[in-house]
């Protein structure tokens, strides 16, 4: 008997309900870091917008050097978008992966413990991507302090 069967043989189809609820601990995890994520995304989004306009009405005032300046900033609000939109697809696709765990726990008990793996590789490969946006995230956020401690040096030389 492995590990799945016998964690399920004690409580019949309550057992396999109980089981298949477990992922969804995870997927509330993944979910969380998917509304934080977002916030971070819209944040981003909305200051290269501003960068944007400022490089705009730098051009029209041919600040040549204010347009510099900022285009490596927006360079790097573009970093740091991918780096947010590869993790949130890392957290959705996490969530997917526990989903099926929990539907694979399903179908390998009416299989008669058929695949038994089959969950645990699931719920591994969702973990693997949590760790990934996680890291992903940690990137983002030490490039996000690098851009604010260039900022204030900036404006402290101009003052």
């Amino acid at each position: 008997m492995n590990v799945l069967s016998s964690a399920i043989a004690g409580g019949g189809p309550l057992g396999v309900i109980a089981s298949m609820i477990t992922p969804a601990f995870l997927i509330l995890s993944a979910a969380n870091l998917i509304g934080s994520t977002l916030v971070r995304l819209s944040r981003t989004v909305d200051r290269a917008r501003a960068v944007i306009d400022i490089i705009e009405t730098a051009r029209k005032a041919g600040d040549a050097k204010t347009i510099a300046v900022r285009r490596g900033a927006l360079k790097a609000y573009g970093t740091r978008g991918a780096l947010v939109q590869y993790a949130l697809a890392s957290f959705y696709v996490a969530i997917g992966l526990f989903v099926a765990s929990s539907l694979a726990i399903a179908t390998t008990h009416l299989a008669g413990d058929v695949n038994s793996w089959l969950p645990a590789w699931f719920t591994v490969a969702g973990a693997v991507l949590l760790l990934c946006g996680t890291v992903l995230l940690f990137m983002e956020t030490r490039m996000a302090t690098r851009m604010l401690h260039e900022e204030i040096a900036g404006a402290l030389e101009g003052a």
